[in-house]
């Protein structure tokens, strides 16, 4: 269950993951032990880019299915806040 955190964090309680808006060019997912950081684009919508995501912080590689769940919640997120996404 989605819950907002500030205007700009949600956090999933049941499934242990925060999003939120790091600056004007990217939105970063947070889980407790590892994170991501994904470049978006702000404007009418959100332009989610998904070749920016490609590792975790610490240099670890995502699987692809890593990824998907990445875009995924990171977009439910996103349209949670009230925005409109495209992932790019």
């Amino acid at each position: 269950m989605l819950t907002k955190i500030t205007p700009q964090k949600v956090q999933d309680t049941e499934l242990g993951y925060t999003v939120q808006v790091a600056d004007r060019f990217n939105v970063e997912y947070i889980e407790t032990q590892r994170s991501a950081r994904i470049e978006v684009e702000f404007g009418a919508s959100v332009g989610i880019y998904r070749d920016s995501l490609n590792e975790w912080i610490g240099g670890k590689v995502l699987t692809d299915e890593d990824k998907d769940m990445v875009l995924s919640r990171v977009e439910k997120a996103l349209q949670f806040m009230g925005s409109k996404t495209e992932v790019c």
